[in-house]
């Protein structure tokens, strides 16, 4: 797209956020589908009611918490048609993704290391962690474990959180709140169309009981045939030209259940998914349909909560886990053979454990949190084999305990501390300690001022510790000390308007110990070791407006200067990123969504960058037939932009090739 178009787009995107409101708000409180009483409120009124759960495992206004914050809301997740948590994320300020046609990663204020497995950022579903016990990965595509259609919001708290989360919560958490029986009042149902084949299917039945029970029971198909891809890495005739057909398909099952009586609750989930790698990665056979991953995640969660008068609130919890990856590689045959071998590289892992915690109110704005955790891994098994060798088969178990703290004094009514610290204690490597601090001050009613500082770390995980133990020329390293990043940030809010709030962050984060793929110099075999630093440098700044209804817009910018060991600008990270979504109701029935976001370019493994893109996608909803039937048309990549990701090191090719135009037609009904 020429650069005088793009800037075009975001002229016109900003005088609608300025020009919105005139129409909006006569159409906008006509639209069903919204919460009514949400949809009401403009942004300063939202403000005194809009908590978050994530920033500190309590609910806080989000004026008051130690972080800055996102909330995407279920409604702003339907009318931008949002197909996963990858598509929702980055579209938020500071985030962006990168996807190898395999899986989906997210980067955060200029950090995504290439073929990381999504270590450094914590997924959360009410709360319950989703990073597995084998690879510590975060899901966020297809393998994500929910239809989007059950999320009633998603937090995305940015900056260090190991002081109440423990590992992995390096760059920021995000917590995926489940929509109830209640706003799920009996049975729904849904199906989409899609490119490539592609299609959706949903059922959801939701039944309250009184207003302290009630269950939900969900369960979601969806798949794809995947596009016709050309690598121009492989354009000869050996390897059919370059094309590979039917090689990009992907097929998910997801289940639901969640049970709630009283104070105890109780939530089921589970998720199959089925990836074809149309990449030939990791030097295996080119447009060989074999070529797969199989992950599959499920876990149930038990929770009490009770409170003791208006002081003290108790909180348990219990859980287990399991997960399972199965990929399947194709290499040409050995001279000795004609067959192509299969080469089956299996992953399983079992872990369970609980939680205890405390609150405390004291006074007027005063509370303490204290809390305990334990997990232990039951399982962490690694297996690789072929039809004749047995490569690896390495089977751990592990645990960790922690206790944590948190402390909130209001020192004033306009001035707040906030601090933290948490203690870990793993099988594997030892104890590390974890603090945070922060200074709130609001200094009236449309102003917040943050001056925060926090500390995190990221655990050595099993497979950076065991997978090679002896083979493919590398080694294991039980020493790995796990990674360790401190940030500084100032965040400052301000409500411009009673429909216009705008914040700002500037922020620093010094990254130590990056575990990374190293040459032993004693034996010249690979391990993993700690190596590697990081810094950056950077500033967001995000402007959103909302009006009576559905009527929105939104607008953000981040820079950001990363740095490696070598003083070189790092991997995968663009120093500039842009976002902005609108929503403009177009009659008292519709309303036509279209978010835009923009990523600089990005540094390749080796050198030189790839460009600069920016997409822009729409989405189209509109009640038909009658209220109970919903119906949306997305055109994603709709200005048909031809743009690539940068590739990891398991890839012949520098960059891989992203979708051009695509579209979906969906349909729900609620009896």
């Amino acid at each position: 797209m020429p650069k005088h178009a793009r800037l075009r787009i975001v002229l016109i995107a900003i005088a609608l956020i300025v020009n919105v409101p005139a129409t909006a708000k006569a159409q906008a409180a006509r639209v069903p589908g919204s919460t009514p009483e949400l949809a009401e409120l403009n942004l300063e009124e939202l403000a005194d009611v809009e908590v978050v759960y994530a920033a500190s495992r309590y609910n806080q206004l989000i004026s008051e918490a130690p972080s800055s914050i996102t909330i995407i809301t279920a409604e702003e997740i339907r009318r931008s048609g949002y197909r996963t948590l990858a598509d929702a994320l980055r579209n938020v300020t500071g985030f962006y993704t990168t996807y190898d046609r395999n899986y989906e990663y997210v980067g955060v204020r200029g950090f995504s290391s290439l073929g990381d497995y999504n270590t450094r950022i914590l997924v959360l579903v009410d709360g319950h962690r989703l990073n597995d016990n084998v690879y510590d990965t975060a899901p966020i595509g297809t393998d994500f474990i929910l239809d989007l259609d059950l999320v009633d919001r998603i937090e995305i708290v940015r900056g260090p959180s190991s002081a109440v989360y423990g590992t992995s919560a390096f760059f920021g958490v995000v917590n995926v709140v489940t929509r109830g029986a209640r706003s799920l009042h009996g049975l729904r149902v849904g199906g989409s169309f899609a490119s490539f084949s592609g299609g959706d299917a949903l059922i959801s039945y939701g039944r309250p009981a009184g207003e302290r029970a009630g269950f939900l029971l969900s369960a979601s198909t969806h798949t794809t045939a995947g596009p016709t891809l050309y690598f121009p890495e492989f354009a000869s005739p050996v390897t059919g030209g370059g094309l590979t057909r039917d090689t990009d398909d992907d097929e998910a099952q997801r289940v639901l259940g969640t049970l709630t009586r009283g104070r105890l609750s109780l939530q089921g989930a589970y998720v199959r998914r089925e990836k074809g790698i149309p990449t030939a990665s990791f030097g295996t056979v080119f447009d060989d349909r074999r070529n797969r991953t199989i992950d599959s995640h499920g876990y149930l969660d038990g929770r009490y909560e009770r409170d003791y008068g208006r002081d003290w609130r108790l909180t348990g919890r219990a859980f287990y886990d399991l997960y399972a990856y199965d990929g399947t590689y194709v290499y040409e045959p050995a001279v000795d053979r004609q067959t192509p071998s299969l080469f089956a590289d299996r992953a399983r892992g079992q872990w369970a454990g609980g939680e205890v915690q405390v609150v405390r109110h004291f006074g007027t704005g005063h509370r303490v949190v204290a809390g305990s955790e334990y997990r232990f891994n039951g399982r962490q098994q690694q297996r690789a084999s072929d039809e004749s060798e047995v490569y690896l088969d390495s089977n751990h178990s592990s645990n960790v305990w922690a206790g944590y703290t948190v402390a909130e004094l209001a020192l004033s009514r306009s001035v707040r501390l906030n601090g933290g610290a948490r203690y870990d204690y793993f099988s594997t490597f030892g104890a590390t300690a974890s603090p945070r601090a922060g200074v709130i001050v609001n200094p009236s009613r449309r102003t917040s001022l943050k001056v925060l500082y926090g500390k995190a770390f990221r655990a050595p995980n099993t497979y950076e510790l065991y997978y090679s133990e002896g083979a493919y020329g590398a080694k294991p390293n039980p020493e790995l000390r796990p990674e360790t990043i401190d940030t500084h940030e100032l965040v400052v809010e301000q409500q411009i308007h009673a429909n216009v709030r705008a914040t700002a962050s500037v922020f620093k984060y010094d990254v130590a110990r990056l575990i990374g793929l190293e040459t032993d110099p004693a034996d010249g075999m690979l391990l993993y070791m700690n190596r590697e630093r990081s810094r950056a440098r950077g500033v967001e700044v995000a402007l959103k407006a909302r009006w009576p209804g559905d009527a929105a817009a939104s607008i953000g910018y981040s820079y950001q200067h990363a740095r490696d060991t070598q003083r070189d600008v790092s991997a995968n990270s663009p120093a500039h990123l842009a976002n902005l979504q609108l929503v403009v109701p177009v009659r008292s029935m519709a309303y036509a969504a279209a978010d835009v976001h923009y990523v600089g370019r990005r540094r390749l493994l080796g050198g030189d960058y790839t460009d600069a893109y920016m997409i822009a996608n729409v989405t189209l909803t509109n009640r038909v037939w009658s209220d109970r039937w919903l119906m949306s048309v997305s055109a994603y990549n709709a200005l048909n932009e031809n743009y690539a990701n940068p590739a990891s090191m398991e890839h012949v090719q520098r960059v891989i090739p992203q979708d051009g135009r695509t579209w979906r037609l969906k349909l729900t009904y609620r009896f």
